[in-house]
């Protein structure tokens, strides 16, 4: 068996995998209940937006450093440091409730998602070549996603169990500390003995075609899915659908982001990665299309879905492109550009969109539609030529 290389059947968490999995649950409990914490704290709705603008914030400005910090300290001491100073940013919180804690010390915890996710993705590919690390990869995306499910519920429980909404912290402190502990044995990779540039920025001028591709389509790709979250449950709310179907709905996108990523390795390994690629890419364009017609339950769940199964391997297969050709020692470097231009990319996207939105609901629903269609032409152009990676 390959290094890194994963047994049939259903594999449980790699090390790697089991962080990640612990950072995103941590994300994923809070983000329901902040604003409502916030607005608890005396915050008006204005105060609340400029709040939540900071897990973007943060975690851009963390990125841009993050291929230093682990060509300087290696994965391990990244993801042991991210841990421990998310765990005590969140106690803080809990301990001391009060506005200027949580505006001061919250963008701390934001900060350390992104340098997870780096660490470990690279710590994910470090440890597997070929085949196996587009199975491993695959199977990192879906233990990531699967947080995005359970954070809310644990978010919801604690919150139940302490009696109010500062018990959230508390258990996204805990969470935060199991992945402290796990990290402590994760690998040193990507530690240089080099002294590296200043930032992620320094050298991506030349970078290998497959790491273009990559960085190009997470940020396309991140534009489209991200105006969809924020603008289409306007139109379903529009379009006569009640609150419950609209979280159905979701839920259900959730689900179908996940189901192909266990399956990854097989699907590429079969169809190869341009056409694995092409296909997903267009039936995210499609569900993005099929979004403009909201009017029934039915309708909104086919689009939701489609769109989910489409951009779910999308995203998996950029982390692929981004470290395939790459030198080892600028895996980590390409990894947290991938993370600084997907946080553009989002950020950009319901900026952008929200101008045409303000005309009509359907154009600003449009547009993200039409990026995604202009970006499937360029991949299924690119997957017909030679050399595609």
């Amino acid at each position: 068996m390959q290094p890194g290389a994963r047994p049939r059947g259903w594999p449980p968490p790699a090390l790697p995998d089991l962080i990640m999995l612990a950072f995103t649950v941590a994300t994923q409990a809070l983000a329901p209940f902040v604003p409502l914490y916030a607005r608890q704290l005396g915050f008006d709705a204005r105060q609340i937006g400029a709040l939540l603008s900071l897990p973007g914030l943060a975690a851009m400005a963390a990125s841009l450093l993050a291929g230093v910090w682990l060509a300087r300290a290696g994965a391990r001491s990244v993801l042991v440091g991210a841990s421990v100073v998310s765990a005590a940013a969140l106690l803080a919180v809990w301990a001391f409730p009060s506005a200027v804690v949580l505006v001061l010390v919250m963008p701390a915890f934001w900060a350390g998602h992104p340098l997870a996710a780096v660490a470990c993705q690279l710590t994910v590919v470090a440890g597997a070549s070929g085949p196996a690390r587009d199975r491993a990869v695959g199977m990192h995306a879906f233990y990531s996603a699967l947080g995005v499910s359970v954070g809310p519920l644990l978010g919801a429980a604690a919150i139940r169990a302490g009696g109010g909404l500062g018990a959230v912290f508390l258990a996204a402190a805990a969470v935060s500390a199991v992945a402290a502990i796990a990290a402590l044995r994760a690998p040193a990779v990507g530690r240089l003995d080099v002294t590296p540039g200043i930032s992620m920025l320094r050298g991506l001028g030349n970078v290998p075609p497959a790491a273009r591709l990559g960085l190009v389509l997470v940020a396309l790709g991140e534009f489209c899915w991200v105006s969809w979250m924020t603008f289409y449950p306007l139109a379903l709310r529009a379009a006569g659908l009640s609150v419950g179907v609209i979280g159905v709905v979701f839920g259900l996108h959730g689900l179908a982001q996940s189901a192909l990523r266990p399956a990854m390795g097989w699907i590429v390994a079969r169809m190869g990665r341009p056409r694995a690629l092409a296909a997903s890419w267009a039936l995210g364009a499609v569900g993005l299309w099929l979004a403009l017609v909201p009017g029934t339950p039915l309708a909104a769940v086919t689009a939701a879905v489609v769109l989910g199964v489409g951009f779910g391997l999308v995203f998996p297969i950029t982390i692929v492109l981004v470290s395939l050709d790459a030198e080892p020692h600028a895996i980590g470097r390409l990894l947290a550009a991938r993370f600084f231009v997907m946080m553009a990319g989002g950020m950009a996207g319901p900026a952008v969109v929200g101008l045409a939105a303000g005309v009509s609901l359907p154009v600003g629903l449009a547009l993200p539609a039409v990026v995604a269609t202009a970006g499937g032409l360029y991949v299924a152009v690119r997957a017909r030529g030679r050399g595609f990676p």
